[in-house]
């Protein structure tokens, strides 16, 4: 595997003073895979204290948790403390960790099986209890041990598993997906800011509508972007092969630009139509169009002093949807 040289320099040095030093996680999956790699991580069982005696420049950014970020001349590194969690009562973050002498102990932690596999650059070995590489080889999915523990000690696990699933063109091991809907009162306790990272990732992989069908058919969807899923199973007039949502998409779908702000433009484009739509009969059947008022969904509607959803006054764009054809 071709390390960088400064991921390779730090390695070195913990291992040189007689430190185990192992590359871990997303990274050493992607350089399985062959894809590009944006960090490194390495799992170490330096207590934190030495990983800052053996730098001239690290930034002390979990202490708590075992990590120490080493500055190098061209990126940046996290080393961390092998360790076993402890009670995630907040769904995020372990309340407790115990630093481990081993590096089986530090992988027992981790998500999923993808994830869970070590190599050292040093000597070329790598350890992978958990079919790591067989799992990437088989494109799937599957957390490490049972799949409802590792999902309520960490609510966002479940959006990981969708966003990875999208990003790597890979499938969801049936029992690690028929986990998550049991799981969905530890997924509903994510801040919104590690939701949208993933969202942002899935909107950016190859084709969004796969992960986006894996959130909506595992309850996931419906926890922070209900309008969207409101579309699920509403006809259009008879210009539309598809119901509201599968349009928008197909509309995100066909956007060639990686662009997630665009992409998004084009899912969204039709996402009031639900909020506004009449039923109208044409050819016997019905369906849903935009009403005369436009496809407003109700948070943008303006209220009957002509204030909008923020409460300040002034005029609201009426924002009407148009049959695309």
């Amino acid at each position: 595997m071709k390390i960088p040289t400064d991921v390779l320099h730090v390695v070195k040095v913990l291992s040189g003073r007689g430190y185990q030093a192992w590359i871990v996680g997303g990274s050493i999956r992607d350089l399985i895979i062959g894809r590009p790699v944006s960090d490194y991580d390495v799992a170490t069982n330096a207590l934190p204290q030495n990983v800052m005696d053996l730098f001239k420049r690290t930034v002390p950014t979990g202490l708590k948790h075992g990590t120490v970020t080493v500055l190098t001349k061209s990126t940046s590194v996290e080393v961390t403390t092998f360790r076993l969690d402890g009670v995630y009562s907040d769904s995020r973050r372990p309340d407790s960790v115990t630093f481990s002498a081993s590096i089986e102990d530090d992988l027992a932690r981790r998500d999923f099986t993808i994830n869970g596999i070590a190599y050292d650059p040093t000597d070329g070995r790598m350890v992978d209890p958990y079919g790591g590489r067989e799992d990437i080889a088989a494109k799937t999915i599957r957390t490490i041990g049972n799949p409802v523990d590792r999902f309520t000690e960490d609510g966002l696990r479940p959006y990981r598993a969708c966003r990875l699933a999208a990003q790597l063109g890979f499938v969801i091991d049936p029992g690690t997906f028929d986990a998550i809907p049991g799981c969905l009162d530890r997924a509903a306790k994510v801040s919104a800011e590690r939701v949208r990272e993933e969202f942002i990732k899935i909107i950016q992989s190859e084709t969004p509508s796969t992960g986006i069908e894996l959130l909506r058919t595992c309850g996931l969807l419906g926890l922070f972007l209900p309008e969207l899923l409101a579309g699920f199973g509403v006809k259009q007039n008879k210009y539309h092969k598809y119901d509201i949502y599968f349009h928008n998409l197909h509309a995100c779908d066909a956007i060639p630009s990686a662009d997630y702000r665009i992409r998004l433009a084009a899912l969204f484009h039709d996402i009031g139509k639900y909020y506004a739509k009449k039923e109208v009969e044409e050819d016997g059947r019905h369906s849903a169009r935009p009403d005369g008022d436009g496809a407003l969904v109700p948070a943008l509607r303006p209220d009957a002093a002509g204030r909008g959803a923020s409460g300040h006054d002034g005029p609201v764009r009426n924002l009407r949807t148009t049959d695309d054809r």
